[in-house]
């Protein structure tokens, strides 16, 4: 049982990321103790486009315009960086402008296979990026690897859907292509999930919760290979099995696994 107890640290700018501490009351059968915790903060942001509205979402104050180019992108109003003209963010808004008013991207597929082993790297790579989750216990953490296992994006937010946004729109600002990239993704994979995946040539996705029934319709009609990877080493294929090479299996302590993963 917990009994909080807020104190008020809110923002003086509603687009900015600050901390927010929260004393409570940890009781068991055993003990009855204070404790200090950070709270992950939110904020409720509309998201503009050629003065338009296109999304209203409360998510966590970073990466703002990671999330307004991926999200843009994703639901097709631009299919690069490079067709935004401006962007700008004030207080709880996103205003961008574009010379186009929308855009079709056509992604491009791969058919290449992924090693079974790189999926495993990619959990744990999931766990060492979620660093908002860990300290708060609150927030969801997207990232996208190459098929070879290196980093290529990651991002945090309160909201699953945003933090995937926020991490397609870092990886189309890193020039990578999306159809050399896996993505990986806590909690359960939803439709709106898959289908921003897939809509930016993402053919590999992978979350930590099982899919919805509607997230795996849309994967095999799209041929997106779904997987979910409830623990280190488990690995549950609902779709797109072809795309897996099952190679021998390496332990995840071995040295130099994150060799393409990189010092951050």
């Amino acid at each position: 049982m917990y009994m909080s107890s807020l104190q008020d640290q809110s923002p003086k700018c509603k687009a900015q990321a600050e901390d927010v501490e929260c004393m409570t009351l940890e009781i068991s059968h055993q003990y009855c103790r204070p404790m200090q915790l950070h709270l992950c903060p939110e904020v409720y942001i509309r998201l503009f486009f050629n003065g338009r509205l296109v999304a209203a979402e409360t998510i966590y104050p970073k990466d703002l315009d990671a999330f307004a180019i991926g999200r843009l992108i994703a639901e097709g109003h631009v299919s690069t960086s490079a067709e935004i003209e401006s962007l700008d963010i004030s207080d709880d808004r996103i205003d961008v402008k574009s010379g186009r008013d929308s855009a079709r991207l056509e992604p491009e597929s791969t058919m290449d296979q992924v090693d079974l082993n790189v999926i495993y790297r990619g959990y744990l790579a999931l766990e060492d990026c979620a660093r908002v989750c860990q300290s708060t216990g609150g927030a969801h953490c997207a990232l996208l690897l190459t098929m070879h296992g290196g980093l290529v994006a990651y991002a945090e937010d309160v909201n699953r859907l945003a933090s995937v946004d926020k991490a397609i729109g870092k990886t189309m600002l890193t020039g990578y292509k999306f159809s050399d990239c896996i993505l990986f993704s806590t909690g359960r994979a939803s439709e709106d999930t898959i289908r921003h995946a897939g809509s930016v040539g993402i053919s590999v996705v992978a979350a930590c919760g099982a899919p919805s029934s509607r997230a795996v319709r849309y994967a095999l009609s799209r041929d997106i290979c779904l997987l979910a990877i409830p623990g280190p080493h488990q690995v549950i294929i609902y779709s797109g099995r072809d795309r897996i090479q099952e190679k021998e299996w390496k332990s995840p302590e071995e040295n130099n696994m994150f060799s393409a993963y990189g010092e951050r």
